[in-house]
């Protein structure tokens, strides 16, 4: 499955927030999104081994 992945600053994380919901509003499903900033998404845990890859 792929994955939409939204990395930020700490000080972006309203823009973040902003973006994470106009992609659920257009009809992308939330557990599509990994958004570092959002709840239990704790970046050095859940990143998957594809991301790491590519990073």
């Amino acid at each position: 499955m792929k994955k939409i992945f939204i990395s930020h600053n700490t000080q972006d994380k309203v823009v973040a927030d902003i973006f994470v919901d106009f992609l659920i509003a257009v009809g992308i499903p939330r557990n599509e999104i990994f958004c570092s900033s959002l709840p239990g998404n704790n970046v050095r845990e859940n990143i998957t081994a594809e991301i790491r890859e590519r990073v």
